[in-house]
């Protein structure tokens, strides 16, 4: 089993405030090896890991893609940053 890092209060607001950007979406539902660590991460299948990210760019879920270790799997997979994995969420008004 994984150890997993404590979110501190002030990364759970960092996260709340900011959303994935479609590009690591798509990256995530192209990607096959990338899905597979963030399945093994989140034991769960590759199927499933695909459709969270479909929910997620649908807005319909897909919550578990902001995980703190999986954005870690997908930093070190992609050699992205945080500032190129996540955008601002747009205020609705």
């Amino acid at each position: 089993m994984t150890m997993r890092p404590i979110l501190t209060p002030a990364r759970i607001i960092k996260y709340t405030k900011m959303k994935l950007r479609k590009e690591i979406t798509q990256i995530i539902r192209t990607d096959t090896k990338l899905r597979r660590k963030i399945s093994e991460e989140l034991d769960v299948s590759d199927s499933t890991v695909y459709g969270h990210a479909v929910r997620y760019e649908n807005g319909t879920g897909g919550v578990k893609l902001l995980e703190y270790p999986v954005i870690k799997i997908i930093m070190e997979h992609t050699g992205k940053t945080e500032e190129e994995i996540f955008e601002e969420k747009k205020e609705s008004a």
